[in-house]
Formats: structure tokens, sequence, C-alpha cells
């Protein structure tokens, strides 16, 4: 029977890239400091852990409960031999794409035989292995979609349900609703509840030169905001397949890139990443495999928006600009901007990191925020929001079930599903498609991750997003045993 991911695949946030540039510098200082045996960890051992491991292990719900965010909690998991056991576990590796390089993991193996030393001064010779490290873009040449390519729009647009594989962990069900946005824009999401979010959407540019089709990549993770651009570079059919390629609008395929197939009604989306050129080649981190359902909604919307038409959404024509990852970070190999800060709204947040398509920019999606009233019951307990085409309970509040699990068409009808760490009283959708929904919340009692018997609902209540719209929600009564 099909299930849903759970909170960890938020791993893939990070989605082709890590989410904090402190590379550059992990390699120049690590290397250095095991050289001169001065290890620090402000100067070194933060960087590395800000890079691999920081985006799922602090925040409200850290990953295993394994809080990596300040100099104790490193310290701690170091002096028990935990972070240095899962590191350099080569059957099990953290992070779980591989392990990290070899210098970087004996930095902190050298930072522990040494007596966790907390702060050191960057030196000159760490600073000038730094500025060695240095990147050429490459010319990156669009794709005219005034002569190839355009068809991209009709054929990206419907709710996608599949398998997803990433990072080598396997899902038998995931979902992304694409739908269009504005004439030239369309948009999906991934709402991954408590520890963030991943957007991807595709739009028209003039960029170098040409009109072609753009990708804005990324989302909010434990307070990191991280966005990145791609550009289509190649297009190609091959019987009733077709085949797009989009690279980073920087970087290049060398850094990282995303390709999409389509054969009737099936897509194949995946993504390849070098974590900013540090490891080689791009491999593939995820691997997408969908067919296309509920086509009906998304064109209804392009109906309603004239999409798609051949026009440009976002001028890159004068130049994209280069992102500033700080004075220490002097090499940018990525079309990434990134800033972190967990107290600031995502239009803040978007104008710090410099994304040059901020949020507010953002056309015809709407904002829902929801109140949700703890109580006995569900206390303690994680939270799955989902909004769904059909309700998933009857009027009783009671799960539609099937051999004790959700079933398979109500299953199939749902567009997001964030989860909530335990406690949570609030969550708010940045993102979202206008339309009609049924809005259900569970507490997940037998915390498995998603719909089941045992597990406690409310009543799924109708709701209808207009375009452009804040509203609030109150959910309450969440006391249906099922």
């Amino acid at each position: 029977m099909t299930t849903r991911c759970t909170t960890y695949l938020l791993l893939f946030l990070s989605f082709y890239l890590v989410v904090n540039c402190g590379n550059i510098k992990d390699f120049a200082s690590a290397n250095e400091e095991l050289k001169t045996n001065n290890i620090s960890y402000t100067n070194t051992i933060k960087p590395i852990i800000e890079s691999y491991c920081i985006t799922c292990h602090s925040g409200e719900n850290p990953a295993a409960d394994f809080v990596l965010n300040t100099y104790e909690a490193v310290r701690r998991q170091t002096e028990k031999g935990e972070l240095l056991q899962r590191i350099n576990d080569r059957y099990e590796p953290m992070p779980t794409d591989g392990l990290m390089p070899v210098a970087l993991r004996q930095a902190i193996q050298k930072w522990a035989e040494n007596g966790f030393k907390q702060h050191t001064t960057i030196t000159t010779s760490t600073s000038q292995t730094m500025e060695k490290h240095e990147f050429t873009p490459p010319k990156i040449v669009p794709i005219d979609i005034n002569y190839q390519g355009f068809d991209f729009f009709e054929l990206m647009q419907g709710h996608w349900i599949g398998k997803m594989n990433i990072m080598g962990q396997k899902y038998d069900w995931f979902s992304f609703d694409y739908r269009p946005i504005a004439p030239s824009h369309i948009h999906g999401i991934y709402e991954g509840g408590t520890v963030g979010n991943l957007l991807t959407s595709f739009f028209i540019s003039n960029y170098n030169g040409k009109r072609t089709i753009m990708a804005r990549n990324g989302g909010i993770l434990n307070g990191i905001y991280r966005m990145s651009y791609f550009v289509l570079d190649h297009v190609e059919q091959t019987g009733t397949e077709q085949y797009f390629r989009f690279v980073d609008a920087y970087g290049g395929k060398e850094i990282m890139w995303m390709e999409l197939s389509f054969k009737d009604d099936r897509l194949s989306f995946n993504s390849y990443t070098s974590r900013f050129g540090l490891k080689g080649k791009p491999k593939q981190h995820m691997k997408f495999d969908a067919v296309r359902k509920h086509s009906g909604i998304a064109k209804a919307t392009a109906q309603q928006l004239n999409y798609p038409k051949n026009i440009v959404d976002k001028d890159f024509s004068t130049g994209f600009p280069k992102p500033n990852w700080g004075n220490a970070y002097p090499t940018i190999t990525s079309a990434s901007y990134m800033h972190r800060d967990t107290s600031l709204d995502l239009k803040t947040l978007g104008e710090l990191a410099g994304d040059p398509y901020n949020i507010s920019e953002i056309p015809y999606l709407a904002r829902l925020a929801v109140d949700i009233e703890q109580n006995a019951q569900i206390k303690n307990y994680p939270l799955i929001i989902y909004l769904s085409q059909n309700a998933l309970t009857d009027n009783n509040g009671k799960l539609h079930l099937e051999y004790g699990q959700l079933k398979q068409d109500l299953f199939d009808s749902i567009f997001l599903f964030p989860d909530l760490a335990p406690n949570t009283r609030s969550f708010t959708f940045d993102y979202l498609h206008p339309g009609q929904y049924y809005i259900t919340v569970l507490a997940d009692l037998n915390q498995d991750g998603y719909v089941s018997k045992g597990d406690i609902t409310s009543k799924s209540i109708p709701l209808i997003i207009t375009p452009n719209s804040s509203q609030t929600i109150n959910i309450k009564d969440i006391l249906n045993r099922n």
C-alpha cells in the first residue's frame, strides 16, 4: 500500500546543492589548519557543520534529535563519539549522499584530539590558500524558445504523482502540483512543514540576448533561505519523448543541472549536483518518476491566465546579478542566493540574500495561515496538514480507510502534506495555488508519517483560496480516532 514521505525527506530541500556557501573556505582552512595543527571550531569546524549537517540537524524538529547548531552541541556529540562514527560510516554515511571529503573528516578528528579549541584567527597562509580557489564560469548558450522548447510549458502542468528516490532513499508516493501563475510562469512546491519547503518554478526570461526558459529553485530550511537559478540549454525529441535540460545559470552543467523528460502523461525529473563543485562532476541527487493526475485543475487555471504565452515574465537582458556570499567566500560558483536568519519573513530574507526574483514579485499565489487548537489527545504527537481535492473524512470526521489505510483515490487527491512538530499551534502556506481544497489535520499517533488506522483527525473542511489573498483558518476538534 502507498505510503508518503516523512519529515526526513527534507534532506532534499538542499535540492542539487548544499545550502551554505562555506565550502570553499572548508577545504582551504581544513587543509591549512591540518598542516599547522591549529584547528578551531570557529574557523574550520563550524563551516564544515553548516555546509554538510546543519540543514537537517537544527531547528524545532532536528533529524534523529541530533542537534549540531552550537559549539557546545557539536562538542558534546563529538565527545560521545556519535558524530565521528556517523561521518565515517561508509555503509550509512552522513550526509546520506556520501562521505564528506577526507580532509574535512580529518579536521574534525584532529579538533577533538587537540581539545576542542573554540576560537582562533585566520592566518595569512590560510587566506592565501582561499584566494587560490578560483572559478571561471562557462559560457552558457540558452535555447531560444522562439524556435524550440516553448512546448515545455504545456507539458509541465498537472498534478504529478509517483516514486521518489532522493540521495538513495526511496519513497513509493510523492507529488508535485504544477499550475500556471502567470501567462509564462508555472510553479510547484513541496511544503515540508516545520523544517521548511522546496519550490521549483519555470518562467520565460531574456538571458544572454535570447528569450528562453529559466527555473527558480529553492526555499527555506531551518531558517536558511536559498534560491538558485537555472537556464534551459538543451532540448531534444526522440520519438514521442521530449527532453529538456536546465543548467546552473552561472556555473553551468559542471556545478549542477536538472533534466525533465515527458512521454505521454509520464514525467521523469532528475537532478544532479557537485556541491558547488566540491565533488567533481555532478552526480545524481534526485529521481522522480511520475504520472500526471487531475490535469483539468491546471488547465482551468491556464485558461484563466491565458497560459502559455510566449512573453517575458522576468527580464535579465541586462545581465544576471552575481550572488554575494560575503567576504569570507570570495569564489562564486553558482547562481544561488542565500541568507540565514530564523526570525525574518520570506520577503526580508530574499532581500538580504539578494534574490533577484523576490516573493513580493511572485504573481497570483496566495498565503494561508493555519491556527491549530491543541488538546490532550494529540498533545506531543506530530501533525500532518493535508490539502486535497477530495474530503479525506466523512461527516463525522472519520477517515475513508481501506485495509487500515486511506483509500488510494483519496490519497492521490492530496496536493500538499506538511509535517509539523509536536505541539505546533500554527503553520503558514506561503506559496499556495488558488483553488478549491479540503483541509484535514491529522495527529500521527503511531508516527509512521502517513494516514493510517489509529490516527486522530479533524473533519475535512472545504476551503476556497482566491488569487493574491492572505487568510487564516482555525482548525479545532481534532478528536476523531480512526
